[in-house]
């Protein structure tokens, strides 16, 4: 009986350093994956450009739903967002390692193309 009770307290103290040791490192593990992933996110900024566009024809929420998905599933588009609908304004970012090759007018095509598919027209602002 007495050699039990030594296991449990010898189970529960174990499992009582493990748990204060791992709350007393816990900040310094959370900062080193912070700054880790800090500086991917800033490759990956450093690599995103914005172009802001104008499209017409829109006119409810579920045309602002359907430019949004279309413009976002075009190759080299990482989102697209409509800004006003009454104005038509969208901004699309891009990543600009994907759609270096393109000149701005054949990209602006290329979007203007999937747009029209669905029944809208896409400008430059």
């Amino acid at each position: 009986k007495r050699r039990k009770t030594r296991s449990r307290k010898f189970l529960l103290l174990s499992s009582a350093t493990i748990v204060c040791l791992s709350l007393m490192f816990m900040p310094e593990g959370l900062r080193t994956m912070n700054t880790f992933q800090a500086s991917s996110s800033a490759d990956e900024i450093s690599s995103i450009i914005k172009l802001d566009y104008k499209v017409d024809n829109m006119d409810c929420g579920g045309c602002v739903r359907a430019v949004e998905a279309t413009l976002s599933k075009q190759s080299g588009v990482v989102s697209a967002k409509v800004l006003s609908l009454e104005l038509g304004e969208v901004e699309v970012y891009l990543n600009k390692d994907l759609v270096e090759n393109y000149e701005r007018k054949e990209f602006d095509k290329i979007l203007n193309d999937a747009l029209m598919l669905k029944g809208y027209e896409l400008h430059g602002r």
